[in-house]
């Protein structure tokens, strides 16, 4: 954008390549450099423990836990869901977790993916391709069906959120079709704008998911 001033003109350049290249405030520096700190690994670190605390209420989960990274946190979900070898998650193609985490949650959690293409309008995946992709631990040559990742909202599909209608349906099938009850994890990165974009309290968006990824950056 442009601006005029007097004589002349003065450009103000708004950066929009991503929400990750934003600045602190002074008052979030502020806020860091005199946050009390303490011992994370004996959890007694106040700010952490409240941050987790506070997380846990809001997205009306058990606990919260707090990571580095968005990444992180999501191959932490995906390691505590899937803890037994030959583990499978049904997940969209495009998604963040399929194309732009390293490929971590078989490189490092040795965990299969089950890509399934996502509507190019809706960001959602076909809750009939879901119910195909699923599989039971029935054959040594098949890896079993262990967690489904959704994402919402959908960084690749233009930030469509995913309504809380079609989440609770996901949430309905895993937990209840299959002879196994199924977990289901949402990639929550930007999770704060679909909740403002759909006018629905993130407790009421994740209500029937497992868990939850947020990412404080953006």
């Amino acid at each position: 954008t442009s601006t005029s001033t007097g004589g002349g003109s003065h450009a103000e350049v708004v950066d929009l390549r991503s929400d990750t290249v934003t600045q602190p405030t002074r008052e979030m520096l502020e806020c860091a450099l005199t946050a009390p700190t303490g011992d994370d690994v004996m959890g007694e670190d106040p700010t952490v423990v409240e941050l987790e605390q506070y997380a846990a209420q809001l997205f009306g989960k058990e606990r919260g836990l707090y990571v580095p990274t968005g990444t992180m946190g999501n191959l932490c979900a995906i390691l505590s869901h899937c803890n037994e070898r030959a583990s499978e998650i049904i997940v969209g193609s495009s998604s963040h977790i399929c194309l732009y985490e390293g490929g971590n949650a078989a490189g490092l959690g040795g965990v299969h993916t089950k890509q399934l293409r996502e509507d190019p309008m809706t960001a959602t995946l076909d809750v009939d391709d879901i119910r195909t992709a699923y599989r039971e631990d029935i054959d040594d040559h098949y890896a079993k069906t262990a967690l489904i990742c959704l994402e919402c909202t959908h960084n690749i599909m233009g930030g469509v959120p995913l309504p809380k209608s079609y989440i609770d349906e996901v949430g309905r099938v895993a937990h209840s079709e299959w002879n196994v009850r199924v977990p289901v994890h949402i990639d929550g990165a930007r999770i704060m704008n679909a909740s403002v974009a759909l006018g629905t309290p993130v407790s009421e968006l994740c209500a029937s998911v497992d868990s939850i990824s947020i990412c404080l950056s953006k």
